[in-house]
């Protein structure tokens, strides 16, 4: 009995030696197969887990010929595929970021069993769930006309240094924040927008009270609202115009007011405004417009009080206008706590009409 016991002890012994069990290859095979990811990743982290693919999951998002797309403020699901390559004896934090789009979970397989858990060679799936917010930059601009492919990264914390391990794991197609006519022209000439899709429609800008202040990196106040929302220096705060606020609407009026060169079917304005803090931001922006620049015709209002904790680019938007003029005339205002008033880009689009 004693003989027996030892044997077994030192089975066990050995065994705990040895560090977590493998998967055996056709084991860890066959799961592969059934765990399939809709999308493989070619990037490797240097840690103990490895990334093999992902799905995106969305019952809002629509297929597309370029694939399926989704939209910008939709909570999305994707799975990820994790294979376990060395032994972790502690907790360990998946993270996908997407833009300023975050989402974090403890690292585990769908049943909750904990990645220390699993067997080295093991796959599993995981599911995080996240808000699809794009972030823009000067190599990533805002688009209006077709869905664009946005990064995601998927990773984890390293217990260890407590610093993410990433890789750049694929795209996910995202409807533009505001969708523009195909067959709409940029009649603004906006640096951002496509040769092909944009005209030099504005004979000049003027503002009819007073003259806006220029950010850091500004050109003039005249060509910066037409230049880019980044510009050159990469910075859309600098590269903005900005008055300062009254107590009240109406109490400072900031007007800006597009002259084209001949007349045109205005559809969408778009006025982007980047607030980077709580009193840094436009809340509310009329459109007026003309055919001869004396009786201008209130065409649509955007009032964006109620999404006034967002910050980054904020898009105020009047689509549907539908109506034809020789000028186009904006109000911007603001609520009671904003200081200053920041105008990053505005675009016309629209089409000439004889």
């Amino acid at each position: 009995m004693n003989l027996l016991f030892r044997h077994f002890a030192m089975a066990v012994l050995s065994a705990l030696l040895a560090g977590p069990p493998v998967l055996a290859e056709g084991l860890l095979q066959g799961r592969i197969d059934r765990l399939k990811p809709a999308r493989a990743v070619t990037g490797t982290l240097p840690g103990p887990v490895q990334v093999l693919g992902y799905a995106v999951l969305s019952p809002d998002s629509v297929r597309t010929p370029g694939g399926l797309t989704v939209r910008p403020g939709e909570r999305i699901r994707l799975e990820v595929w994790w294979k376990l390559t060395d032994r972790v004896t502690t907790d360990l934090q998946g993270i996908i970021w997407m833009g300023s789009a975050v989402a974090s979970a403890r690292l585990e397989d769908e049943s909750g069993r904990h990645v220390r858990q699993w067997q080295i060679g093991e796959v599993n799936r995981q599911i995080f769930d996240f808000v699809v917010k794009p972030q823009y930059t000067r190599e990533a601009i805002p688009y209006f006309f077709e869905p664009a492919e946005q990064p995601f990264r998927i990773g984890y914390i390293d217990p260890a240094g407590a610093r993410p391990l990433e890789c750049r794991a694929g795209v996910i197609r995202v409807a533009p924040e505001v969708q523009v006519d195909p067959g709409a022209l940029c009649l603004s000439n906006n640096a951002d927008i496509s040769l092909a899709k944009r005209m030099t429609g504005v004979r000049k800008i003027t503002f009819p009270e007073r003259e806006p202040l220029k950010g850091a990196s500004a050109g003039n106040v005249y060509d910066e609202l037409t230049d880019g929302i980044f510009s050159g220096s990469g910075n859309s705060n600098w590269e903005s115009v900005f008055w300062g606020a009254g107590d009240r609407w109406g109490a400072d009026s900031r007007r800006i007011l597009f002259e084209l060169v001949q007349p045109a079917l205005i559809q969408t304005v778009v006025l982007v405004s980047d607030s980077p803090y709580q009193n840094f931001r436009v809340d509310e922006m009329v459109v007026e417009v003309s055919e001869d620049g004396v009786h201008f015709l209130e065409s649509g209002r955007y009032d964006n009080r109620s999404r006034a904790q967002e910050r980054g680019l904020l898009f105020l938007t009047v689509s549907g206008i539908g109506r034809k003029a020789r000028f186009v005339r904006l109000a911007i205002g603001h609520d009671a706590s904003a200081t200053t008033l920041p105008v990053s880009e505005v675009f016309l689009f629209g089409s000439p009409v004889p």
